[in-house]
């Protein structure tokens, strides 16, 4: 009798067991749900109407003809647009603000991550939302994957070579959002400020669509991939090693080149891997405001509507302009119709009597907003606000001209990284670094050589600093420029989202199309293109340089068209010779009329090390002076010089292991005290030998 009772409970525990894995295996952990060349579909029981279409490994590709984000410039009621993925690049100026009749919904925080250096994830299928992440490590987005392992980023911790700063390859990150149920009929973008370098994105199982780049925003419409309840998004990022072996020593570091990639190789910054900036989803009308463009000057104000009709219907709306409060404007109105799927642009040209310029000394800031409303409930659907300033930036006469007055840029290059941080910069690193810079006295920042996180832009147009915008075009080879100019065009895309991103920033003055790169081959078309499309792009048709370097910078063939000529020179430094006059001479003598800038000039120092040998304070602090006032003494026709750098910085190349990766040429330290999560550093002779430095043009001070 005992015996037949533990057989029938042995049996009954076996039923149980195989049911609880049947139902664990159908709701939580799939690793390779589908092996056939189909997507599957799973439909669950929290949602009967929705069905999950995992897809297959082969819908990933780790390659790619052309860029994959299928860039392109349409011409819009006369206007040109900007299009990725099929749709309008809207506006990212509300990442971090609420605007009425919109939702957005940040999705920085905490998200599963592991590394794939088998590169087995896709095959395994991590995105699938049945996949068991329960092993991976939880980590705060934005963030570098670099500092995972890291507690600080600064010249002595982690010996150099070592540790996640050095893991290249494939990872993952997975996190879940919920959507309620009247959302599903709305437009809803995934977007994403920043991921480098490039990146796969899935959601709930379905692969969505690729990126390239990792400066450079993207959105997404994911609106038919959402179901009611918890969803699930899977993102793949991959970060090309820089290096075969990074336990070389020096020079005996053999590089790693990819020709499709911007950069192509290792560059002097350190190259952050990972969901660095910020995530978000943005839920509006299917008819919607994409981008609102407000270019301001002399009381008048031209503002443009870029309205998307996401919906499969013709619609009508009455739109409604505000050039915004202070300006003296009047808001006045429009009615559109626009055809499914389809977009349109409404221009609208409004004076603006009471509005007051925009300058270094008068960063004033006004706020214009574009509504729309239903024509036959006169119900508000959607807005959409946009900052802007009103100034005028103009090249003339070999000067360059603020709302008319002829300005001298003295400024510095600045690269955005912290040790506490990364380039996953708080709002507090900022405020401080832009504060120390304002305190250098100068009144320009050449954002080197890539574009900033929008917070950096936000605060450049608050505080009155003028901005150079790069690219991320640097040390580009001549075989890679000709993959770039004649096939994989990211560079063109990149050189058009710099200027659709950025086009109302005030603060941002000049374009910057490359750093440093080959000139032979097909560098002069590889650089019109970019020129042409830019200008095409910016309805404030800044004024456009590029950086050339050394000997080749007063040859630069795309010097016969471009609106400023950058040169990188480094006079006493790199280069023994000393007369920089004369060499700055023969620019004015070649290209008659046209500005020239010192787009770098540098050297560097050791924090503390005294004397006037090479690497001391005064040394580095000297050669400034040296070639500053060079520079402002040819002032009638060299607009600028810019500082390399303001701050120490990381980097992986071999010549600066001793320090683990930190050039040391910055004007502040790279390492510091730690106060409030932000590291206070400590001020290089040269940084009291800039801010004492005599501008020969300041902009005139005017009582208001």
């Amino acid at each position: 009798m005992k015996r037949r009772f533990l057989i029938i409970l042995t049996l009954l525990s076996l039923v149980m067991l195989v049911s609880c894995f049947r139902k664990s295996e159908s709701s939580t952990t799939t690793t390779n749900i589908n092996t056939t060349t189909t997507n599957q579909t799973t439909t669950t029981e929290e949602d009967d109407d929705f069905e999950y279409v995992i897809s297959h490994p082969n819908a990933t590709k780790d390659y790619f003809d052309k860029e994959p984000m299928r860039t392109e410039i349409k011409n819009i009621d006369g206007v040109n647009v900007v299009y990725q993925y099929g749709q309008v690049v809207p506006s990212f100026e509300n990442y971090d603000k609420e605007e009425e009749k919109r939702i957005n919904i940040s999705l920085n925080g905490e998200w599963r991550f592991t590394f794939d250096q088998e590169n087995k994830g896709v095959q395994e299928q991590w995105y699938s939302p049945f996949y068991n992440d329960s092993t991976w490590q939880t980590v705060n987005v934005p963030s570098s994957w670099d500092l995972y392992e890291v507690n600080r980023f600064m010249y002595m911790y982690g010996p150099f070579g070592e540790g996640t700063p050095f893991v290249d390859g494939y990872a993952w990150y997975r996190s879940t959002f919920n959507i309620d149920k009247e959302w599903l009929d709305n437009y809803v973008k995934l977007n994403f400020l920043g991921v480098n370098y490039r990146t796969w994105i899935y959601i709930n199982g379905t692969y969505v669509a690729a990126h390239e780049g990792g400066h450079t925003y993207f959105s997404l419409d994911i609106s038919r991939y959402l179901k009611k309840g918890e969803n699930t998004i899977a993102v793949r990022v991959y970060r090309r090693p820089d290096y075969k072996d990074y336990s070389a020593l020096g020079d005996a570091l053999e590089p790693v080149y990819d020709n499709r990639a911007v950069v192509q190789g290792p560059v002097d910054y350190w190259p952050y891997a990972g969901i660095t900036r910020d995530v978000y989803l943005e839920i509006t009308d299917r008819v919607t405001v994409s981008k609102v463009i407000a270019y301001a000057k002399y009381n008048s104000l031209d503002l443009y509507a870029v309205i998307f009709n996401n919906s499969n219907e013709t619609v009508t709306r009455k739109v409604v302009f505000n050039p915004g409060e202070g300006t003296g404007g009047a808001v006045i109105q429009d009615t559109i119709t626009i055809e499914p799927n389809q977009v349109r642009v409404i221009k609208k040209t409004i004076a603006i009597p009471s509005a007051k310029e925009w300058s270094t000394e008068t960063p004033n800031l006004y706020k214009a907003k574009v509504s729309l409303y239903t024509t036959d409930t006169n119900i508000n659907t959607d807005n959409l606000s946009a900052t802007y300033g009103m100034r005028e930036i103009k090249v003339e006469n070999s000067q360059i001209y603020l709302n008319g007055h002829s300005i001298f840029l003295k400024g510095t290059n600045w690269h955005e990284e912290t040790g506490i941080s990364g380039r996953s910069m708080t709002k507090a690193e900022y405020d401080y670094e832009f504060e120390l810079m304002k305190g250098m006295n100068i009144n320009f920042v050449r954002n080197a050589v890539y574009n900033r996180h929008y917070y950096a832009y936000e605060v450049a147009n608050r505080m009155g600093i003028l901005m150079m915008d790069d690219t991320d075009n640097m040390w580009m080879g001549i075989d890679a420029i000709r993959v770039q100019y004649q096939e994989y065009k990211l560079s063109k895309a990149m050189a058009a989202m710099m200027a659709w991103n950025q086009i109302n920033h005030p603060a941002v003055i000049i374009w910057c199309l490359q750093n440093e790169s080959s000139t032979g081959g097909f560098y002069t078309q590889w650089v019109k293109e970019m020129y042409d499309v830019v200008k095409a792009i910016d309805v404030q048709k800044r004024p456009i340089t590029v950086a050339s370097h050394g000997n080749v910078g007063v040859n630069d063939p795309a010097n016969s068209f471009l609106d400023i000529l950058g040169w990188n020179e480094y006079y006493g430094y790199f280069n023994p010779e000393t007369d920089l006059v004369s060499a700055l001479q023969v620019y004015k003598q070649r290209f008659p009329g046209k500005p020239v800038i010192i787009t770098e000039n540098g050297s560097w120092s050791i924090y503390g090390r005294s004397g006037t040998q090479s690497g001391g304070e005064h040394w580095q602090a000297n050669l400034f002076q040296l070639n500053y006032n060079q520079v402002i003494s040819q002032s009638d026709y060299v607009v600028g010089y810019a500082f390399w750098n303001f701050k120490d910085y990381k980097q992986r190349r071999g010549y600066n292991q001793t320090y683990n990766g930190i050039s040391a040429m910055g004007a502040v330290t790279f390492h510091g005290v730690e106060k409030d999560g932000v590291l206070e550093v400590f001020k290089k002779v040269v940084y009291y030998r800039i801010r004492d430095a005599v501008n020969p043009k300041p902009y005139p001070v005017i009582e208001e």
